[in-house]
């Protein structure tokens, strides 16, 4: 357990410099997003900037916040019972919250581009829709079948997780769209 200690120490650190690095980006740039985001009209993109700017920092502070409970070992406590929801936050309040609306920013850059090329505009919506839906399949299999067991952990929730390498072959098949869309073909001289 010393071991298991150890790792989660690392992993606060690591959680609590991402958090106040986050921040920081956050509070020096937040004169020329008044100027440019808030100031302006609500629309698609500025609700899409709003989730992918600020939900990561929140999503990164209630992963700490749960890693660390105290007394969350003693069964049918309030706090064992989070331990227990706490697997589908971390599986799903991440990928399914935050990499969806980062990648259609993206892609209506490209769009953006492209705005003369209807089947440019159509094959890259039709990329990130299949994106969406094998990150969504994926991270409800691994979220699933990923973990023995949730036990409360002195600090916090500790998951038991599997040892079944297909279980974690299956994401990379998310990345299959980003991958057909970003290659090239050769032109042929």
């Amino acid at each position: 357990m010393a071991e298991v200690q150890e790792s989660l120490i690392l992993l606060n650190y690591a959680s609590l410099s991402t958090i106040t690095l986050m921040a920081y980006d956050c509070v020096l740039s937040f004169a020329d997003e008044v100027t440019y985001v808030w100031n302006t009209a609500w629309c698609i993109p500025k609700v899409l900037y709003i989730i992918s700017r600020y939900y990561p920092i929140l999503h990164l502070a209630i992963l700490y916040y749960v890693r660390n409970l105290t007394n969350a070992s003693s069964q049918g406590s309030p706090l064992h019972q989070l331990c227990s929801t706490y697997k589908w936050y971390q599986g799903f309040g991440g990928v399914i919250c935050i990499l969806p609306p980062v990648t259609a920013i993206f892609t209506m850059r490209v769009c953006a581009l492209y705005k003369t090329s209807r089947p440019v505009i159509i094959l890259v919506w039709f990329l990130w829709t299949v994106e969406t839906a094998g990150e969504l399949a994926t991270t409800i299999r691994v979220t699933i079948g990923e973990h023995d067991d949730i036990i409360g952990y002195e600090p916090g929730c500790l998951t038991i997780t599997k040892s079944d390498p297909s279980l974690y072959r299956s994401e990379l098949l998310a990345w299959v769209p980003a991958l057909v869309g970003s290659c090239k073909p050769s032109s042929a001289n």
